[in-house]
């Protein structure tokens, strides 16, 4: 409305509303890696994660619509997708390395959809803290000693 286009219009250049969610989130997933290689953050567990964090958090709202909707798998793609360009840029990739790309990008996507849910009761510091020491293999798995 604010554009002044109609929804016919808008709508004409989308075949589905996945179509446009996955245009949005590529968009905003572009934002996010610009920052991260700009910044040099990959290198930086912490620093990454709360980029991810911090970036996401004005979408929660988005982010829940979608899951609502069922359009969850399509926000984890994007997430996978974002991962592969920032941290293979571009090289050869080993069955291992996107096996755990997948594992980070799925383990980051359940925290951030359950931290949203939960009322974001933590700060974006410390479940970027919790999911950067989970990468790093300092924290313990639970019920294990």
């Amino acid at each position: 409305q604010r554009a002044d286009v109609s929804r016919m219009t808008y709508y004409r250049n989308y075949s589905s509303k996945e179509d446009i969610l996955r245009k949005f989130m590529s968009d905003v997933g572009e934002r996010i890696h610009a920052k991260i290689v700009e910044q040099d953050l990959f290198r930086d567990p912490y620093e990454y994660y709360l980029t991810l964090f911090e970036t996401l958090m004005p979408y929660e709202a988005l982010v829940n619509a979608a899951l609502t909707a069922g359009l969850g798998s399509l926000i984890l793609d994007c997430i996978a997708c974002n991962m592969d360009q920032t941290f293979m840029r571009g090289t050869p990739q080993s069955h291992s390395e996107r096996y755990l790309l997948r594992y980070h990008a799925g383990a980051f996507f359940h925290v951030f959809i359950e931290w949203t849910r939960s009322g974001r009761r933590e700060s974006a510091q410390s479940m970027a803290r919790l999911c950067a020491d989970a990468a790093m293999g300092k924290l313990p798995y639970p019920g294990y000693q």
